[in-house]
């Protein structure tokens, strides 16, 4: 699920911050921003921090539209259960 914080204002150049939280979480769960991935690469990636029970997303809004993208990995090692994709979520920076 992901959580925006209440003291985002969502204007130009301000810090943009995002909870996302998961249940039955692992060890060897991560989560991880990028802009873009080049040749298989991702560009700019970031692990987000694991902190009070949710991962945080942290960001500044510096266009008018802020794409947001996080690889995923999840699972329980103990029972062969994975799950991996990439969340995906778009910020409308307010004038």
């Amino acid at each position: 699920m992901n959580k925006p914080i209440h003291e985002n204002n969502y204007k130009l150049g301000s810090d943009y911050r995002m909870n996302i939280t998961i249940s039955a979480f692992n060890k060897s769960d991560f989560f991880i921003k990028y802009d873009t991935i080049i040749n298989d690469k991702m560009i700019n990636a970031d692990t987000l921090e694991f902190k009070n029970g949710t991962y945080e997303y942290k960001n500044v809004l510096d266009k008018d539209e802020k794409i947001i993208k996080i690889k995923m990995l999840t699972g329980n090692k103990n029972y062969g259960e994975y799950k991996q994709g990439i969340l995906y979520d778009k910020i409308q920076v307010k004038n």
